[in-house]
């Protein structure tokens, strides 16, 4: 980014701080906790420190506190250093569930994933869903000033953009979309003045990023059939401004996952004992949220038809699942949780014997040292979701694969895929298929593996999480010479 003679501030805003409260008798104990996204966040601004010249006065991190004001005061300090600063928002009462449990959740999770059947429409969550992120804006604007930049990210603040630019409109404002966007067909499901209402919101930013560039067209295409707004290329000229998009797929801290055996000693040993267990089974390895976009059932599915049609393969393989808890108090991830646990038991009761499991199923959060064990000890990723906007546990697949052997097989509808184009791509709903290609890569030559996991290295390490960030905020940076049009024309 350029240098300029007065360094603005740089606020990043999700929806949650990645800040977790635990009481132990009368004192409150705080601990970082990081989900899927703000793992993405903390990677992106600790890679901040390493680019060759300061190009924000301060950078601080705003989103839901856990807690009242008075806890904390109590627990700020006690908290890691980041290299950040903390910007708390405190809710009211009635909005505090609105981030998890919420319009966002109900909603537009659920219709920009492609399962329109599952959206509950209710008016108040949406009016709850506004609210929130006009509390957010009321927030913020006591956080930032003119001139600085706001980087605001996902679906629980599409509205907040637009809310920022009537209170200050001189911020630079960037939007980054982590979940996928839908076509024009699936997102007018939403009723007339919600779905104008949310464009208009995320039409504040003055950057709009998106995984694909997929996303970003279906983004382009739904302003213009909405509202008949006209552009050029990437650009939407609305409401007298002109408004960026593009794409901007997330990486990974290529370094974390990049390690050599030896800087892993307890992962090594750990991978040494995995596999005197299994002994010298091959070994296939899925992981994903609990979530129905996943299609974990999918999976268990075709490895069973991969066993009912190689039954050479009985007792020689084994597939390990782990799932990932994610929202098991929402009733719908509940049944899910049941279905996957009974389908699990099923196939195990059906192809299993005393010396031998089919499937080795766990429900857990895996810290790093044990996602890297399980990463290098199996000869096969199975990824694959129904839809999903960028699967970063196979950049991380590829990343941890030091040898540059083993083999992905990845969903054709996650925005992954784009780039990770050496992967075996299976259709998520075709079991068939992804039998076929678990049988293609367990048989794959050795050569034929290091071809296709040294390109996929080559790609994750080049287009990393720093990458990333910093591609996003040049082109937000961009973005600052054409905010305005007059009949037509741009004001420097």
């Amino acid at each position: 980014m350029k240098s300029t003679d007065r360094l603005n501030k740089l606020l990043i805003v999700t929806g949650q701080l990645p800040v977790e409260l635990t009481q132990r008798g009368d004192q409150v104990d705080a601990a970082l906790h990081y989900d899927d996204l703000t793992v993405a966040v903390s990677a992106f601004l600790r890679s901040i420190t390493t680019w060759d010249q300061p190009v924000f006065s301060s950078i601080a991190w705003a989103g839901t506190a856990p807690c009242d004001p008075i806890v904390w005061d109590s627990v700020k300090d006690r908290l890691p250093p980041a290299g950040h600063l903390w910007n708390p928002v405190f809710l009211p009462v009635r909005h505090r569930s609105t981030i998890s449990h919420g319009f966002a959740n109900t909603v537009i999770w659920p219709l920009f994933h492609y399962f329109p059947s599952y959206v509950e429409f209710a008016p108040t969550a949406y009016e709850n869903y506004v609210g929130m992120n006009s509390q957010f804006a009321d927030s913020i604007c006591d956080m930032v000033g003119p001139g600085d930049t706001v980087w605001i990210h996902d679906y629980q603040l599409l509205p907040l953009a637009a809310q920022l630019r009537e209170r200050i409109p001189d911020l630079s404002i960037g939007l980054f979309l982590h979940i996928s966007f839908p076509s024009f067909q699936i997102f007018r499901h939403l009723p007339g003045t919600w779905q104008e209402e949310i464009l208009k919101g995320m039409l504040g930013a003055d950057l709009i990023g998106f995984q694909t560039n997929e996303y970003a067209a279906l983004f382009r295409n739904c302003v213009r059939l909405t509202f008949g707004a006209g552009g050029n290329g990437e650009t939407i000229e609305f409401e007298n401004r002109l408004v960026k998009t593009g794409s901007f797929p997330v990486g990974i801290d290529f370094s974390r996952f990049d390690k050599a055996p030896e800087e892993v000693a307890r992962t090594s040993e750990t991978v040494a004992g995995f596999r005197s267990t299994f002994k010298d089974k091959q070994i296939v390895f899925s992981v994903d949220a609990l979530d129905y976009t996943k299609g974990i059932r999918h999976r268990i599915s075709a490895f069973e038809y991969f066993l009912r049609d190689n039954p050479g393969y009985l007792g020689k393989v084994i597939l390990i699942l782990v799932i990932i808890p994610s929202r098991e108090d929402l009733s719908r991830y509940a049944e899910r949780k049941k279905l996957i646990d009974e389908a699990v038991t099923e196939m195990n009761g059906r192809f299993g014997t005393l010396e031998w499991q089919p499937l080795f199923y766990m429900f857990k959060s895996l810290d790093l040292e044990e996602l890297l064990t399980l990463y290098r000890l199996c000869d096969v990723a199975l990824l694959t979701p129904l839809r999903d906007a960028m699967n970063l546990y196979a950049k991380q697949f590829v990343a941890s694969r030091h040898a540059e052997n083993g083999v992905l097989i990845l969903s054709e509808l996650d925005g992954a895929a784009d780039q990770l184009a050496e992967a075996l791509a299976v259709n998520p709903n075709d079991v068939p298929n992804i039998a076929h290609a678990i049988l293609t890569a367990l048989e794959m030559p050795a050569a034929e593996q290091r071809t296709r996991m040294q390109a996929m290295r080559q790609t994750v390490r080049i287009h990393d999480i720093a990458a990333w960030g910093r591609a996003f905020l040049l082109a937000l940076e961009g973005t600052r010479s054409g905010r305005k049009i007059s009949q037509g024309r741009l004001f420097e």
